[in-house]
């Protein structure tokens, strides 16, 4: 579980998602806001809250929703919201730990009603922020999204992040003659 808690912290400590966005509550929990509207602005009052916890007392991530219940059954699960979400990703490699970007890749699909890249850049984001939070900002997103590009199974996946890595780190350099 160590190594889910660690990727955990660092996708957590992550600005800059379009679709969702998390905050950390302490080593072992995050809460996750997707998006509700498909496409547009993340804001609280119309996403959907879920809690991930990474338990060293258990030997996988679980996932519970905490808003929007009726997004319940987009997991084939009744509106207790008391009981684990059933994600495909844990269930199918019950002997191995899925990966927390796996996790929250599958939150974001099943929470949206079109097609998304669950990772996809909302670079406005950085434009908002310092240069130099903007750039210690794209230098971390550059991390994971190089890490999700090199270390991928899935030739979609690898396909939906590039161009945001591309873009992102032609951003970056833009940054660096700011600060």
């Amino acid at each position: 579980m160590e190594v889910s808690q660690k990727e955990m912290a660092f996708i957590g400590s992550l600005k800059g998602f379009k679709h969702f966005e998390c905050h950390l509550r302490g080593k072992e929990e995050m809460t996750i806001l997707i998006n509700n509207n498909d496409g547009s602005t993340l804001e609280s009052h119309s996403a959907t809250l879920y809690l991930l916890g990474c338990y060293s007392r258990h030997n996988k991530p679980y996932v519970w929703i905490r808003s929007h219940l009726e997004k319940q059954q987009n997991f084939g699960q009744s509106k207790d919201a008391s009981y684990p979400l059933p994600l495909r990703c844990i269930r199918t490699a019950p002997h191995e730990l899925p990966k927390i970007r796996e996790v929250i890749a599958e939150l974001v699909i099943r929470n949206s009603s079109v097609p998304v890249q669950p990772f996809e850049i909302d670079f406005d984001q950085f434009t908002s922020m310092s240069p130099v939070s903007a750039l210690l900002s794209t230098a971390a997103m550059i991390v994971f999204l190089k890490s999700i590009y090199v270390n991928s199974e899935n030739d979609n996946e690898v396909a939906q992040v590039y161009p945001d890595l591309q873009k992102l780190i032609e951003f970056h350099f833009r940054y660096v003659s700011l600060v």
